[in-house]
């Protein structure tokens, strides 16, 4: 019986230190792991870092322009040989893109550095009158700034553009003077003057040329006509200037004359001529990067392989669903490792680097068309379909 009572007694007493030994356990932890301290942690303001949503805030995107300042020329009324300099900056990406434009041709523009470029034209053969220089830049982030103004071409006359007076001088009207009542002036017998402005004598010219005349007179209409190789192509002029754009093809290649006759309503004829060539040859052109289906990044570069008889001019880059020109190029790479590169010996190895114009979400597919322009004018072209990529 004692035994009984004493075996009892050591379990109570037991149950009870092991339950003393608990709170004493886990008043120890209390005091350890969350008691007051007397150097706290520091308390961070997740508002501050994530925004009220408890998120990540990226930071805001760039969506300012770059900005265009044009440098030289600093007159309205341009001569000769001509320096167009400006720059074009941006403050929050870099600059990835530049065009040109002047007087309706693409230019290739030289890099001077610290965002400045410069290209030069001669601007003598140019008609007398108002010409636009557009000058395109576009950033990283795809924003785009346009700069655009019209230059004067002057010959000793005077140019008036919008109202704007360009270049200072006489303005010569070549409508014919409005007629004066109660005045005979008697019959015209004044042939009209007549000149052909481009091309120049011995030049060469392509499928589809420009050809510009010039004829001045006081019986109008006039009819011209042109005639090159023995085909002859008639327009109805009512004002100086007279563009044709012939179609030559199927003619032979090489030496040809070409003439100009224009004849007034007063029945006064007058004509010039001069020779040119013809090259009818189209140039050869490949892309030889990217290649098809290949993945390339939104800022990536395209290289191709050109070849003509007389020269490559230009080498134009073009995107699917975009009209303006995303890269130019005349001046073919240089190696300087002694490879022969991708090229055969008779090609030109040209780089054009592509800034994405398109805002289509990416990635996506796309095509490519690179479109080679010879001396002569004449156009060759190839395409290439790939699959654009983020530039980030």
């Amino acid at each position: 019986m004692y035994a009984s009572l004493r075996h009892s007694l050591y379990r109570v007493v037991m149950n009870f230190t092991l339950k003393a030994l608990t709170l004493s356990l886990v008043i120890l932890s209390l005091v350890c792991c969350t008691g007051r301290s007397d150097n706290p942690p520091p308390a961070y303001d997740y508002e501050d870092l994530y925004g009220d949503a408890g998120t990540f805030v990226p930071a805001p995107p760039d969506v300012t322009p770059p900005v265009i300042t044009l440098v030289s020329p600093t007159t309205s009324c341009i001569s000769g040989m001509v320096d167009f300099e400006f720059t074009a900056v941006d403050a929050e990406r870099s600059v990835g893109y530049i065009s040109t434009r002047f007087a309706g041709v693409l230019r290739e523009v030289t890099e001077l550095g610290n965002g400045t470029y410069r290209f030069s034209v001669d601007v003598s053969p140019l008609f007398e009158g108002a010409h636009q220089l557009v000058i395109k830049a576009i950033d990283l982030s795809n924003n785009e700034a346009i700069y655009d103004s019209y230059f004067g071409v002057s010959n000793g006359g005077g140019v008036l553009h919008e109202d704007v007076m360009l270049c200072d001088g006489p303005i010569d009207e070549p409508q014919p003077p409005l007629p004066i009542p109660l005045a005979d002036a008697g019959p015209d017998t004044t042939p009209p003057d007549l000149a052909i402005v481009q091309p120049a004598a011995d030049a060469l010219i392509g499928n589809t040329p420009y050809i510009q005349v010039r004829v001045l007179d006081q019986s109008v209409p006039v009819q011209i006509t042109l005639t090159i190789g023995g085909r002859v192509f008639e327009e109805q002029a009512n004002s100086a200037f007279q563009v044709f754009e012939p179609d030559l093809t199927g003619l032979a290649e090489g030496p040809t004359a070409m003439s100009v006759s224009a004849t007034d309503s007063a029945n006064n004829s007058a004509s010039v001529s001069q020779d040119v060539r013809l090259d009818l040859t189209p140039p050869q052109v490949r892309i030889i990067e990217p290649t098809a289906g290949q993945d390339r990044l939104a800022l990536t570069d395209v290289k191709v392989c050109a070849s003509d008889s007389n020269g490559i001019s230009m080498i134009i880059l073009y995107e699917e669903g975009v009209n303006d020109a995303i890269a130019t190029s005349s001046s073919p790479l240089i190696r300087n490792d002694g490879t022969t590169g991708p090229c055969t010996a008779d090609e030109e190895e040209f780089g054009l680097i592509h800034e994405l114009e398109d805002t289509s979400p990416l990635p996506r597919n796309t095509t490519f068309r690179v479109v080679a322009v010879d001396t002569a004018g004449n156009q060759g072209d190839s395409e290439v379909n790939i699959r654009l990529l983020p530039i980030d």
